[in-house]
Protein backbone atom coordinates (compact mmCIF):
# COMPACT_ATOMS: atom_id res chain seq x y z
CA UNK A 1 0.00 0.00 0.00
CA UNK A 2 1.37 3.22 -1.21
CA UNK A 3 0.11 5.42 2.20
CA UNK A 4 0.69 8.87 0.20
CA UNK A 5 -1.77 7.81 -2.42
CA UNK A 6 -3.99 6.86 0.10
CA UNK A 7 -3.45 10.32 1.94
CA UNK A 8 -3.94 12.47 -1.29
CA UNK A 9 -6.87 10.04 -2.39
CA UNK A 10 -8.56 10.44 0.93
CA UNK A 11 -8.34 13.98 1.22
CA UNK A 12 -11.34 15.05 0.87
CA UNK A 13 -12.76 12.74 4.12
CA UNK A 14 -10.72 14.35 6.41
CA UNK A 15 -11.70 17.20 8.80
CA UNK A 16 -9.86 20.41 8.89
CA UNK A 17 -7.47 19.78 11.48
CA UNK A 18 -6.77 16.36 9.76
CA UNK A 19 -6.12 18.18 6.45
CA UNK A 20 -3.42 20.18 7.94
CA UNK A 21 -1.26 17.14 8.61
CA UNK A 22 -2.14 14.99 5.36
CA UNK A 23 -0.75 18.31 3.84
CA UNK A 24 2.00 18.84 5.97
CA UNK A 25 2.83 14.62 5.41
CA UNK A 26 2.60 14.88 1.61
CA UNK A 27 4.51 17.61 1.68
CA UNK A 28 7.30 16.76 3.87
CA UNK A 29 7.29 12.84 4.14
CA UNK A 30 10.92 12.40 4.66
CA UNK A 31 10.48 14.93 8.00
CA UNK A 32 7.48 13.31 9.16
CA UNK A 33 9.02 9.86 9.11
CA UNK A 34 11.44 10.54 12.05
CA UNK A 35 9.12 12.69 14.00
CA UNK A 36 7.35 11.74 16.76
CA UNK A 37 3.86 12.21 17.04
CA UNK A 38 4.08 15.18 19.43
CA UNK A 39 6.46 16.54 17.10
CA UNK A 40 3.65 16.50 14.16
CA UNK A 41 0.72 17.42 16.11
CA UNK A 42 3.06 20.81 16.95
CA UNK A 43 4.47 21.46 13.77
CA UNK A 44 0.75 21.24 12.09
CA UNK A 45 -0.90 23.25 14.75
CA UNK A 46 -2.96 20.17 15.63
CA UNK A 47 -3.02 17.66 18.71
CA UNK A 48 -1.88 14.34 19.33
CA UNK A 49 -5.44 12.93 18.77
CA UNK A 50 -5.77 14.39 15.62
CA UNK A 51 -3.32 12.37 14.26
CA UNK A 52 -4.04 9.36 15.23
CA UNK A 53 -6.92 9.71 13.91
CA UNK A 54 -5.61 10.73 10.95
CA UNK A 55 -3.73 7.67 11.12
CA UNK A 56 -6.59 5.20 11.65
CA UNK A 57 -8.56 7.27 8.93
CA UNK A 58 -5.66 6.14 6.43
CA UNK A 59 -5.93 2.55 7.41
CA UNK A 60 -3.24 2.63 9.53
CA UNK A 61 -3.46 0.95 13.23
CA UNK A 62 -1.41 3.78 14.80
CA UNK A 63 0.75 6.34 14.35
CA UNK A 64 3.75 4.00 14.98
CA UNK A 65 2.14 1.96 11.85
CA UNK A 66 2.06 5.04 9.83
CA UNK A 67 5.44 5.86 9.64
CA UNK A 68 6.29 2.00 8.85
CA UNK A 69 3.98 2.46 5.99
CA UNK A 70 5.64 6.00 4.99
CA UNK A 71 9.21 4.47 5.37
CA UNK A 72 8.43 2.54 3.04
CA UNK A 73 7.21 4.92 0.33
CA UNK A 74 9.96 7.57 1.03
CA UNK A 75 12.61 5.10 0.79
CA UNK A 76 12.53 4.73 -3.20
CA UNK A 77 10.51 7.82 -3.85
CA UNK A 78 12.39 10.64 -5.93
CA UNK A 79 12.17 14.06 -3.83
CA UNK A 80 10.11 16.72 -5.49
CA UNK A 81 12.52 20.01 -5.86
CA UNK A 82 12.45 22.67 -3.45
CA UNK A 83 10.57 25.98 -4.38
CA UNK A 84 13.58 27.92 -3.47
CA UNK A 85 15.48 26.52 -5.38
CA UNK A 86 17.67 28.69 -7.88
CA UNK A 87 17.51 27.26 -11.37
CA UNK A 88 13.74 28.03 -11.84
CA UNK A 89 13.30 26.54 -15.17
CA UNK A 90 14.78 23.13 -14.01
CA UNK A 91 12.53 24.09 -10.79
CA UNK A 92 9.07 24.34 -12.67
CA UNK A 93 10.50 21.77 -15.24
CA UNK A 94 10.69 19.40 -12.14
CA UNK A 95 7.35 20.56 -11.01
CA UNK A 96 5.24 19.28 -14.25
CA UNK A 97 7.10 16.11 -14.59
CA UNK A 98 6.35 15.05 -11.17
CA UNK A 99 2.90 16.05 -12.07
CA UNK A 100 2.54 14.64 -14.91
CA UNK A 101 3.78 11.07 -13.36
CA UNK A 102 2.05 11.37 -10.73
CA UNK A 103 -1.01 11.40 -13.07
CA UNK A 104 0.49 8.36 -14.90
CA UNK A 105 0.39 6.38 -11.90
CA UNK A 106 -3.83 7.09 -11.57
CA UNK A 107 -4.79 6.42 -14.52
CA UNK A 108 -5.41 2.75 -16.36
CA UNK A 109 -6.45 1.70 -19.71
CA UNK A 110 -9.66 0.07 -18.37
CA UNK A 111 -11.16 3.35 -17.41
CA UNK A 112 -9.75 5.29 -20.45
CA UNK A 113 -11.05 2.96 -22.82
CA UNK A 114 -14.20 3.21 -21.46
CA UNK A 115 -14.31 6.58 -21.22
CA UNK A 116 -13.39 6.81 -24.67
CA UNK A 117 -16.35 4.77 -26.01
CA UNK A 118 -18.85 6.67 -23.75
CA UNK A 119 -17.56 9.47 -25.63
CA UNK A 120 -17.87 8.16 -29.37
CA UNK A 121 -21.72 6.57 -28.24
CA UNK A 122 -23.15 9.48 -27.17
CA UNK A 123 -25.10 11.23 -29.13
CA UNK A 124 -24.27 14.82 -27.47
CA UNK A 125 -21.56 15.37 -25.27
CA UNK A 126 -21.47 18.28 -22.50
CA UNK A 127 -18.84 19.43 -20.50
CA UNK A 128 -19.03 21.31 -17.26
CA UNK A 129 -16.66 23.39 -15.32
CA UNK A 130 -16.63 26.49 -13.58
CA UNK A 131 -13.50 28.55 -13.40
CA UNK A 132 -10.23 27.46 -14.16
CA UNK A 133 -11.92 24.33 -14.98
CA UNK A 134 -13.96 25.46 -17.09
CA UNK A 135 -11.47 26.90 -19.50
CA UNK A 136 -10.27 23.40 -19.77
CA UNK A 137 -13.90 22.58 -20.40
CA UNK A 138 -13.91 24.89 -23.29
CA UNK A 139 -10.51 23.41 -24.72
CA UNK A 140 -12.28 19.92 -24.70
CA UNK A 141 -15.28 20.75 -26.29
CA UNK A 142 -13.12 22.16 -29.44
CA UNK A 143 -10.93 18.67 -29.20
CA UNK A 144 -14.59 17.06 -29.35
CA UNK A 145 -16.47 19.29 -32.30
CA UNK A 146 -12.87 19.01 -33.93
CA UNK A 147 -13.05 15.25 -33.98
CA UNK A 148 -17.11 15.45 -35.18
CA UNK A 149 -18.53 15.11 -32.02
CA UNK A 150 -21.51 17.33 -30.77
CA UNK A 151 -19.85 18.80 -27.53
CA UNK A 152 -21.14 21.67 -25.61
CA UNK A 153 -19.22 23.57 -23.06
CA UNK A 154 -21.31 24.68 -19.97
CA UNK A 155 -19.04 26.86 -17.79
CA UNK A 156 -21.73 29.01 -15.31
CA UNK A 157 -24.52 27.31 -13.18
CA UNK A 158 -27.67 29.03 -15.67
CA UNK A 159 -26.31 26.86 -18.79
CA UNK A 160 -25.21 23.68 -16.54
CA UNK A 161 -28.48 23.43 -15.28
CA UNK A 162 -30.83 24.42 -17.97
CA UNK A 163 -28.51 21.64 -20.20
CA UNK A 164 -29.37 19.00 -17.69
CA UNK A 165 -32.83 19.45 -17.62
CA UNK A 166 -33.15 18.85 -21.54
CA UNK A 167 -30.69 15.55 -21.43
CA UNK A 168 -31.71 12.40 -22.00
CA UNK A 169 -30.21 8.87 -21.73
CA UNK A 170 -28.18 8.74 -24.54
CA UNK A 171 -26.47 11.84 -23.72
CA UNK A 172 -23.17 12.46 -21.39
CA UNK A 173 -21.93 14.67 -18.89
CA UNK A 174 -18.41 15.10 -17.83
CA UNK A 175 -17.35 17.11 -15.12
CA UNK A 176 -14.53 18.63 -14.23
CA UNK A 177 -13.57 19.62 -10.63
CA UNK A 178 -10.25 19.06 -9.08
CA UNK A 179 -11.53 19.22 -5.85
CA UNK A 180 -14.85 17.42 -6.57
CA UNK A 181 -16.72 19.43 -4.37
CA UNK A 182 -17.61 22.14 -6.77
CA UNK A 183 -21.31 22.89 -5.93
CA UNK A 184 -22.66 24.34 -9.31
CA UNK A 185 -21.22 20.95 -11.04
CA UNK A 186 -22.74 18.90 -8.75
CA UNK A 187 -26.12 20.34 -8.50
CA UNK A 188 -25.87 20.25 -12.55
CA UNK A 189 -24.48 16.38 -12.51
CA UNK A 190 -27.39 15.14 -10.43
CA UNK A 191 -30.06 16.70 -12.04
CA UNK A 192 -28.25 15.38 -15.60
CA UNK A 193 -28.36 12.14 -13.76
CA UNK A 194 -31.95 11.81 -12.98
CA UNK A 195 -32.33 12.65 -17.08
CA UNK A 196 -31.14 9.35 -16.99
CA UNK A 197 -27.80 10.60 -18.65
CA UNK A 198 -23.77 9.33 -18.27
CA UNK A 199 -22.02 11.05 -15.93
CA UNK A 200 -18.18 11.03 -16.46
CA UNK A 201 -16.32 13.19 -13.72
CA UNK A 202 -12.37 14.44 -13.95
CA UNK A 203 -11.10 15.17 -10.39
CA UNK A 204 -8.62 14.43 -8.01
CA UNK A 205 -9.68 12.62 -5.21
CA UNK A 206 -11.77 9.32 -4.90
CA UNK A 207 -14.50 10.22 -2.32
CA UNK A 208 -16.47 13.14 -3.11
CA UNK A 209 -19.83 14.29 -3.65
CA UNK A 210 -18.98 14.13 -7.44
CA UNK A 211 -17.49 10.68 -7.48
CA UNK A 212 -20.90 9.78 -5.61
CA UNK A 213 -22.85 10.99 -8.85
CA UNK A 214 -20.91 9.76 -11.36
CA UNK A 215 -20.54 6.40 -13.40
CA UNK A 216 -17.09 6.30 -13.83
CA UNK A 217 -14.27 8.72 -12.26
CA UNK A 218 -11.35 9.54 -13.86
CA UNK A 219 -8.76 10.65 -11.20
CA UNK A 220 -5.59 13.17 -12.01
CA UNK A 221 -3.09 14.44 -10.03
CA UNK A 222 -3.58 17.45 -7.39
CA UNK A 223 -1.12 20.02 -7.35
CA UNK A 224 -2.26 21.08 -3.49
CA UNK A 225 -0.24 18.31 -2.76
CA UNK A 226 3.23 19.98 -3.89
CA UNK A 227 5.19 21.35 -1.79
CA UNK A 228 5.50 25.10 -3.20
CA UNK A 229 5.37 28.84 -2.90
CA UNK A 230 5.23 29.92 -6.48
CA UNK A 231 2.91 29.15 -8.65
CA UNK A 232 1.79 26.20 -10.44
CA UNK A 233 -0.90 25.54 -12.67
CA UNK A 234 -3.70 23.43 -10.92
CA UNK A 235 -5.57 22.55 -14.72
CA UNK A 236 -2.29 21.26 -15.66
CA UNK A 237 -2.81 17.14 -15.09
CA UNK A 238 -6.51 17.67 -16.21
CA UNK A 239 -4.99 19.38 -19.87
CA UNK A 240 -2.61 15.95 -19.77
CA UNK A 241 -5.88 13.51 -19.65
CA UNK A 242 -7.34 15.53 -22.43
CA UNK A 243 -4.77 14.82 -24.06
CA UNK A 244 -4.34 11.14 -23.63
CA UNK A 245 -8.17 10.88 -24.71
CA UNK A 246 -8.12 12.98 -27.62
CA UNK A 247 -4.92 10.38 -28.97
CA UNK A 248 -6.85 7.45 -27.64
CA UNK A 249 -10.21 9.05 -29.62
CA UNK A 250 -7.66 9.47 -32.90
CA UNK A 251 -7.51 6.01 -33.46
CA UNK A 252 -10.87 6.01 -34.66
CA UNK A 253 -10.50 6.47 -38.35
CA UNK A 254 -13.66 8.77 -38.84
CA UNK A 255 -12.59 11.06 -35.69
CA UNK A 256 -9.21 11.71 -37.52
CA UNK A 257 -10.42 12.16 -40.59
CA UNK A 258 -12.81 14.69 -39.07
CA UNK A 259 -9.88 16.29 -37.49
CA UNK A 260 -8.08 16.43 -40.26
CA UNK A 261 -11.26 17.85 -42.08
CA UNK A 262 -11.11 20.57 -39.73
CA UNK A 263 -6.90 21.70 -40.02
CA UNK A 264 -6.98 21.78 -43.63
CA UNK A 265 -9.99 24.46 -43.29
CA UNK A 266 -7.46 26.38 -40.76
CA UNK A 267 -4.63 25.48 -42.61
CA UNK A 268 -5.52 25.07 -46.14
CA UNK A 269 -2.15 24.51 -48.46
Amino acid sequence: MDILKTIERTFNAFHPKERAVALYVVNHPRDVREMKITQLAQVTHTSIATVNRFSQKIGCKSYADFKIQLAVVTTEQRPVPAANSDDTLQQINEFYKHVINKSVERLDEETITQVVAKISQARKIYVYGIGSSGLTAKEFETRLSRMGLTAFACTDSHSMKIAASLLTAKDLVICISISGNTVEVIEAAQLARQQGATIISFTSFQKSKLTETSEITVLVYNALFLNRENFINSQFSLMYLIDVLSVYLLRDPAHAADMARTISVIHPR
